[in-house]
Formats: structure tokens, sequence, C-alpha cells
């Protein structure tokens, strides 16, 4: 769970126990405007994508370690995250998950935010 202090709360699904309190992004309001960009979660496996409005970026966190371990600058602000798992990104490489944290390093999400944003645009008109 993403929470308003910023940091990522891994919760134990049987116990309901927080595990592990991850600093990601710094801490947010909720917008009284629902639409209005707020920092978003996207979990793939063992990587969790956050994102950060206020800096127009986006953080890959390895939930294994509890570390950021790579982040990268938008064009535009972003605005709600989502992903889906396909081809060979749905099976876990042997190294982990290097396949997704590449993906953020070579701005893969960035340009998938982008052209998402873009196309959102194109069908509001």
């Amino acid at each position: 769970m993403l929470g308003t202090d910023g940091a990522l709360h891994v919760i134990d699904p049987l116990t309901g126990d927080v595990t592990a309190e991850i600093p990601v992004v710094g801490a947010w309001q909720e917008p009284d405007v629902w639409q209005d960009p707020r920092p978003t979660l996207f979990v793939l496996g063992s990587t969790a994508y956050v994102t950060e409005p206020a800096t127009s970026s986006i953080h890959a966190v390895d939930l294994k370690t509890g570390k950021v371990v790579t982040s990268g600058s938008l064009e535009h602000v972003p605005n709600e995250l989502t992903g889906v798992a396909s081809g060979p990104a749905a099976v876990p490489p042997p190294e982990g998950d290097a396949l997704s944290l590449n993906a953020v390093k070579r701005g893969t999400l960035s340009h998938f935010l982008q052209e998402s944003e873009r196309a959102f645009r194109l069908n509001a008109h």
C-alpha cells in the first residue's frame, strides 16, 4: 500500500501486519478533485512502480530488498498507472525482475505513459 507519508507499506496478507515500510516519494495529500495527479502504485512480480507527480518521475522498488533500484524522469506529470505482463515479461527472468527494471532504465514505461496520455487527450476531444 502506498501511504500519504510517501512510503510503501508492505502488509502480510495472512495477519494484516505491516512487515516493512519503504520510503519512496515525498509526503503528499489526496487531491480534492479525484482526477488530479497523485502518486500511484503498480506492482509486477517483486517490483513496485511508483509515480511521483511532484517531480514528474517514476521509481522502481525491489520489494525483496526494500530499496529504490532505479528512477526515471517523465516529460509529463504522471496520473494513474497500470500495466500487464505478457510474452517474455509474464515469466520472471532467472535474475529476478531484471526485465522489469530494464524497461524503466530504457524508458519503455515512460514512453508507454506518454503515449497513453497522448491517446487519452485525443479520445477526450
